[in-house]
């Protein structure tokens, strides 16, 4: 259901694959209490892709790259328009209230990346943990339907 009367904000979430690309890195979210994969709000200075790369880093000391979608379109633009990299998706998200936040609603970027580097350091003041998945395990840990469903695809099961 939309609200458009709510606060909405820009989000961008990471699907980052180890090396052999059989595991998915998640968080555990300190305020959700679940597993996520990695992101965050973007910066008032920064794109979407900045703010994943970013956001991987600070949670879980992961240096990672986007991989672009198949069949990108590339544009040779320069000046005051320039391409960005392209998400596999983007996602409309209701987010509840807590504490004293209220419910708002997020644009959420998702990109599909590989790491760079697979030792894991997460950072306390940001998140529980921070591990990496295969599906087998994030099919059976405490996460979203719709983190679920992405990660089938991108492991390449149905």
């Amino acid at each position: 259901m939309y609200m458009s009367k709510q606060e909405s904000h820009y989000t961008a979430t990471g699907y980052v694959k180890n090396g052999t690309g059989d595991k998915i890195l998640f968080i555990f979210h300190k305020k959700l209490q679940f597993w996520l994969p990695p992101g965050g709000h973007v910066d008032a200075d920064e794109l979407p892709h900045q703010t994943v790369v970013r956001e991987i880093f600070e949670e879980t000391g992961i240096h990672a790259e986007i991989i672009d979608p198949i069949g990108k379109l590339t544009l040779d633009l320069n000046g005051p328009e320039i391409q960005i990299p392209t998400p596999f998706a983007v996602l409309h998200e209701q987010i509840p209230a807590y504490k004293d936040k209220q419910a708002h609603l997020h644009y959420d970027f998702l990109y599909h990346m590989l790491a760079l580097n697979e030792n894991l350091a997460h950072a306390e003041h940001e998140v529980d943990a921070a591990n990496w998945f295969t599906l087998d395990d994030i099919l059976n840990c405490k996460t979203t339907e719709g983190a679920k469903a992405i990660c089938k695809l991108l492991l390449g099961k149905k």
